[in-house]
């Protein structure tokens, strides 16, 4: 009888140590996560053996830069797309290196260049399309820009009208994609870059265009281009540019132009 209850015991200890254990452990998982949407930011004082799927989504939902807290093999497709995308699919998380590789596809990679241009070196070469090098070479203005024309397949027309639709700076573009069209139009709404346009475009017309825009940058033109024409346009458009005009176009006529400048600006 006693081997018998012996027997008894020794069978149902198990089983009950593996309820009691389980209820110990779904109290824990409980109290870590009501401890998190208390405190957020408190997910780090959680052990790493009480990361539960239901705790880690909750807190990559609340915040996708926890993304890169989590342990790699419960960074599921889902969690990812959760970190990248709101509930309304509008991108919110630009960090695709906490993304592992094999979840990087069209969905994600776009939601991450969207807000980081420079997320662009972590899509996979063969989701590398022009539309989505053209979305980092419109919207980021340091991003990338000196790989845009090998990610445009070498393209110079698409890549020129990239960065003539932007707010690139002209030094950024590789001086092969740098045309005359290209350079004249950056002229136009920067002129400080005149600085990075190749010696064969300034021309008469570029200089003219350059003062045009600053009449200052007179001191910067060569004398061979030092013309009439190109003096009096610096000196309508700011009369004090007439400390670079050379003695010899000092005529009345200039000092007409110069006068209705300075009335005119004051």
């Amino acid at each position: 009888m006693k081997r018998s209850l012996t027997r008894l015991v020794n069978q149902l200890l198990p089983p009950l140590h593996d309820i009691v254990e389980g209820y110990v452990g779904l109290r824990s998982l409980v109290r870590d996560y009501e401890l998190v949407r208390t405190d957020i930011y408190q997910f780090h004082r959680i052990p790493l053996s009480s990361y539960s799927d239901e705790l880690v989504h909750y807190v990559v939902e609340n915040n996708s830069k926890y993304l890169r807290y989590i342990p790699k093999s419960m960074r599921t497709y889902e969690l990812c797309l959760l970190a990248m995308r709101d509930s309304e699919g509008k991108a919110k998380y630009g960090n695709l290196h906490d993304v592992p590789y094999k979840h990087r596809d069209a969905n994600i990679c776009l939601a991450a260049v969207l807000l980081n241009g420079y997320a662009l070196k972590r899509v996979p070469h063969k989701l590398q399309t022009p539309e989505l090098r053209m979305i980092v070479a419109k919207n980021f203005e340091r991003s990338m820009l000196s790989t845009v024309p090998s990610c445009l397949g070498e393209n110079k027309s698409r890549c020129s009208r990239a960065v003539s639709e932007s707010r690139f700076r002209l030094h950024l573009v590789p001086a092969a994609y740098r045309t005359k069209t290209l350079c004249f139009e950056r002229i136009k709404v920067n002129p400080a870059d005149w600085a990075h346009v190749p010696k064969k475009y300034r021309t008469q017309e570029f200089w003219l265009l350059l003062v045009q825009h600053n009449g200052m940058y007179l001191k910067n033109v060569p004398k061979k281009f030092k013309i009439k024409e190109v003096v009096h346009e610096a000196v309508r458009q700011n009369p004090l540019c007439i400390d670079f005009v050379p003695e010899a176009f000092k005529t009345f006529e200039l000092g007409i132009v110069y006068e209705r400048s300075r009335t005119q600006q004051s």
